[in-house]
């Protein structure tokens, strides 16, 4: 057999495409066990570790080798079995995305995994049929699941805040209407940097009832409702990973409800991670397999938001692509 490489590493190369199942559920560990914030005040051997987690010495130590291997921790080459973390760690921090990560390697997720093979046969979301419930949504309305939910998709949120704000000017923008807004943080801190601002959270009556603590402000208002019925009127409207969640016929009808309350010279700003043919990202394709088998739905080219816009009745204006993964401005044809 020819080599895949000058030397032959396809062996290696095959351990590295397949042990995506085993890195989950360790990363899912990692994080349950706030491994990270163990080494805050400096590096710790093994088996303090292991103490401190209240874990098995032995356990640990393969953990934290494993880790070592992919960038997450150093281990003293002069004093084997100390380790300390690196930058890439922190990131799986409760500061962080630690929450974010647990919920992407949870039992449950785990559990919804399981029918991803027969939704690729099939061409047909089987995520919640293979579970027995009647939708994705209700999958996560299982005791500690919706609030762990909610709180993933609160810190998911965190990044995409800090640059909007950098890289969008909102001032002249008087009523700002958050979409599936959450807990209310992204408008929440839009309006903290406009004062001049008014904003409305608006999400589903359901959300509100088990949503936890939401972002307080005098100039915040939160509102419940459908978005496929009405909409606050505004003429700032926000979509924030909410479009990936439906298909294009959805997509229009969310468009088309937004047309009817959006206020003369309102824009709609759209985050999103977009399909690039020419630029395959790993992490977006990640979620367009993970829509598709939860939804029937899919990240969309920018060819594709395009059409949905125009078939809604609005026009493309521009892609603000300073913004990671890429953030869309739209507003209603004249």
């Amino acid at each position: 057999m020819e080599p895949i490489m000058g030397v032959d590493h396809s062996f290696d190369y095959l351990l590295n495409c397949i042990t995506g199942l085993m890195e989950s559920r360790l990363i899912f560990t990692l994080v349950k066990y706030k491994i990270p914030e163990v080494f805050e005040d400096g590096p710790k051997t093994y088996q303090q570790v292991a103490e401190l987690t209240k874990t098995s010495p032995i356990g640990i130590h393969k953990l934290l080798r494993y880790f070592t291997s992919v960038g997450f921790f150093e281990e003293d080459l002069n004093n084997l079995g100390t380790f300390k973390k690196t930058p890439k760690a922190s990131l799986f921090t409760s500061e962080r995305f630690g929450i974010f990560a647990q919920w992407c390697n949870s039992d449950l997720t785990y559990d919804m995994m399981k029918s991803l093979p027969l939704t690729i046969e099939t061409g047909e979301p089987q995520c919640h049929k293979s579970l027995g419930a009647n939708s994705w949504w209700d999958l996560i309305k299982a005791p500690g699941e919706e609030e762990f939910f909610k709180n993933t998709m609160k810190v998911s949120s965190t990044d995409v805040i800090n640059n909007a704000l950098k890289f969008i000017d909102f001032s002249s923008f008087k009523k700002i209407v958050d979409i599936g807004g959450n807990h209310g943080s992204f408008v929440g801190e839009i309006l903290k940097k406009y004062p001049n601002s008014h904003g409305i959270n608006f999400d589903m009556d359901s959300f509100f009832q088990g949503a936890g603590e939401l972002f307080q402000n005098p100039r915040l208002e939160h509102k419940s409702g459908d978005f496929f019925e009405s909409v606050p009127a505004g003429d700032c409207y926000i979509l924030k990973r909410i479009l990936h969640d439906w298909n294009e016929q959805d997509c229009i009808r969310i468009l088309e409800t937004i047309g009817k309350s959006i206020l003369p010279g309102g824009k709609v700003i759209i985050f999103d991670c977009i399909i690039d043919p020419k630029n395959y990202i790993p992490g977006h394709l990640y979620l367009d397999v993970m829509m598709f088998h939860f939804f029937g739905s899919e990240q969309k080219t920018i060819q594709q938001f395009t059409n949905i816009s125009d078939k809604a009745g609005f026009k493309f204006d521009r892609i603000v692509k300073e913004i990671p993964n890429y953030c869309l401005i739209i507003s209603k044809k004249e």
